[in-house]
């Protein structure tokens, strides 16, 4: 959403837009908030601090629910003392997304180089009508990960499972080191599009790589050299 800002003046006018009041839907008990306990807000504003003489700028304001429900704004646009404050309230809806997923992480738990290892994923619709949905690998799983099948249609007030298949191998812990955990545990966020609609929906994959051999350790005697790590 954009608002128009006029200054009819020859001088510059200075432009501070401030939130009063913001009101939005109850959390639900395992909804996430901020560290200090505090939501992030739903409508955020950006554009020029100033407005130049005789002209016209424009402040984006932005909302991004986090739950079906009216959410309202009180804001205050200032403009220094070249002319009163004004304060404007704004209203928006979130509503729930057709298609929504039954897990938002689907944890392989432990897995073994070179092992095969599969997965359902749940996705259902809500509304009165089909939707087309699309599952999309991320890059760096390319060659790794397959969805079967990944693309389909899911009906109306119904579900549509799709089989996820990860072949698991030591490369992709530096393949993928961006969303590596402690202790070889990778956390990669995948999307599943769907065209109808405007946010796509997403989940994570989670998943612990470890070595299928059995790896024995004695003390290091520093005059013994084979006293490294075996691997049986």
């Amino acid at each position: 959403l954009a608002l128009t800002i006029h200054n009819g003046g020859a001088l510059e006018c200075p432009l501070a837009i401030s939130v009063l009041h913001e009101t939005q839907p109850e959390a639900a008990d395992d909804d996430e908030a901020d560290d200090d306990g505090e939501e992030a807000p739903v409508f955020t504003f950006s554009g020029p601090s100033t407005v130049a003489g005789y002209s016209t700028t424009t402040v984006m304001m932005r909302y991004a629910p986090r739950r079906a429900g009216d959410a309202a704004c009180l804001y205050r646009v200032a403009f220094g003392n070249l002319s009163p404050d004004e304060e404007v309230t704004v209203h928006g809806l979130g509503v729930e997304v057709p298609i929504y997923l039954e897990r938002e992480v689907v944890d392989l738990q432990t897995c073994a180089f070179d092992g095969l290892y599969r997965e359902d994923i749940v996705l259902h619709n809500r509304s009165k009508v089909s939707h087309k949905v699309q599952l999309r690998v991320p890059r760096a799983l390319q060659g790794n990960l397959e969805f079967v099948p990944s693309m389909g249609y899911v009906q109306a007030r119904s579900s549509f499972t799709v089989s996820l298949k990860l072949r698991a191998s030591e490369e992709l812990l530096t393949r993928c080191s961006a969303h590596r955990k402690d202790d070889d545990v990778l956390e990669l966020p995948c999307i599943v599009g769907v065209p109808e609609q405007v946010l796509p929906v997403s989940f994570v994959l989670r998943a612990q790589l470890t070595t299928p051999k059995l790896l024995l350790q004695r003390p290091k005697d520093p005059n013994d050299p084979s006293s490294d790590l075996k691997s049986v």
